[in-house]
């Protein structure tokens, strides 16, 4: 028998503040459908009868169970260990929060063919679309209809975007030779865009711009700067051709203590971000200018990348029929939309980062 040609990499823990909606099962049953694949999963702490039966029904998954759950969790540590059990030549990172159009997982397939006569060094990212609470109560699987409202500038279905994400299809040992995920990052956030710079080094679309080192947050994709802006590069054309992955909400306790190492985590990257330097292979310029076809990239983008981003995203998006008047989603809200900052949000915001909610709150009184 054959090697598969992906293993799907699929941390899970059962969460008490988030309820069982069947997000295991259905997960598994789409990753089921796709042949030459396998997924390895990584639980931790108690399960459930009703998890440990779904986890059992399937003889395609490899499953890895640590009893003790690490706390906080490491997504990091258990992808890591999970990534140690796969036997095939790519992984991709997948979590159970997450859905698709059926058509990205046998494109997923099929590009590792590409990606292989690049050379390890090589591979893909795909955006990821949040759905609001809302949203996630009524989605049924109509993925453009979530599109179309993400770029009309609305906020009923959509909460907004990570251009870049943990969705990535990478040389399973080339993972392995980049360390893997930095295990230095416990709790929410900051090793997934850790490993995304780490793979950018040696597989660069362009050189890195002089605010790389800039780790800052924006609602709208066309405010992104630093990595933030060059990460977008590699995933944005995915978007719009339809292969994008959307995110279920769900709740965010600060009580827990995953969601309260975010600040920390933040300023972990901030170093990291910094340390671009490497002794590693890196792809030639064939490849790099192959890359920034594959990704739509203008000429004009590649010299003045800073000056031409919101140019390029403008007629990226103007290519599939999206004309920035009338979808304007990835610059601002669509006119006329009201944005409802709920008060245990803005209270989570001044927790998290009080010098950002200071600043954010004197540029809104100027504003006015």
């Amino acid at each position: 028998m054959s090697l598969p040609l992906i293993s799907f990499i699929l941390p899970f823990s059962e969460r008490e503040y988030c309820p069982d909606d069947e997000r295991l099962n259905r997960l598994l049953f789409q990753l089921s459908e796709v042949e030459e694949t396998e997924v390895v999963v990584h639980s931790s702490g108690n399960l459930s009868t009703k998890t440990y039966d779904a986890l059992s029904s399937y003889n395609f998954i490899k499953w890895v169970h640590e009893p003790q759950a690490h706390e906080p969790f490491s997504a990091g540590y258990v992808r890591n260990v999970a990534v140690e059990h796969a036997t095939a030549e790519y992984v991709f990172f997948i979590d159970v929060d997450l859905n698709f159009p059926a058509s990205l997982l046998p494109y997923l397939v099929s590009n590792t063919k590409r990606l292989k006569a690049i050379g390890k060094m090589a591979f893909e990212m795909f955006p990821c679309i949040y759905l609001s609470r809302a949203g996630t109560k009524q989605f049924n699987e109509q993925f453009n209809v979530v599109l179309d409202s993400f770029l009309l500038g609305e906020n009923t279905i959509t909460d907004g975007i990570a251009v870049a994400s943990s969705c990535l299809l990478v040389n399973k040992e080339w993972f392995k030779q980049l360390g893997g995920f930095d295990v230095e990052f416990s709790g929410h956030g900051g090793e997934d865009l850790s490993l995304i710079h780490q793979l950018c080094l040696h597989y660069p679309v362009m050189p890195l711009t002089a605010d790389y080192h800039l780790n800052q947050k924006a609602q709208h994709p066309g405010d992104y700067v630093g990595c933030r802006r060059y990460f977008s590069f590699y995933s944005l054309a995915h978007l719009f051709e339809g292969r994008f992955f959307v995110h279920y909400w769900h709740s965010r306790p600060l009580s827990h203590k995953y969601h309260q190492a975010r600040v920390v985590n933040d300023e972990l990257l901030a170093k990291k971000l910094k340390q671009s330097s490497t002794n590693l292979s890196v792809v030639n310029s064939f490849h790099q200018n192959l890359l920034q076809q594959h990704c739509r990239l203008s000429s004009d983008l590649c010299l003045m990348p800073e000056h031409n981003y919101k140019v390029w995203m403008a007629g990226l998006q103007q290519q599939f029929g999206y004309d920035v008047a009338e979808y304007p989603g990835l610059f601002q809200w669509r006119k006329g939309v009201k944005v409802h900052r709920p008060l245990w949000k803005k209270a989570r915001k001044l927790y998290l980062n009080p010098k950002l909610f200071f600043v954010d709150g004197l540029k809104k009184l100027f504003a006015k």
